[in-house]
């Protein structure tokens, strides 16, 4: 999560530019609904993971803060 958020909640476009919050929510739930769906189940490790990020407002700051900074060149992944 911290080196490729986009690793993890693969909704996030492949074009490497940067998000707003509003997009992270919906790109969140998108992630959710297929983890449900995956697994058939709302209680698998992925959706409780996720749905943890969507109602933590200080997660998603940070994980759209680290998505912009990792793709505009701010941040280094590795760091």
């Amino acid at each position: 999560m911290r080196r490729n958020p986009r690793g993890l909640i693969s909704s996030i476009p492949r074009d490497n530019k940067p998000i707003v919050m509003s997009e992270l929510d919906k790109y969140l739930q998108e992630i959710l609904e297929d983890k449900d769906e995956e697994h058939q189940t709302y209680n698998n490790w992925y959706s409780m993971f996720i749905y943890g990020i969507y109602c933590s407002e200080s997660a998603k700051h940070w994980l759209v803060n680290r998505h912009n900074g990792i793709v505009t060149g701010a941040i280094d992944r590795m760091s």
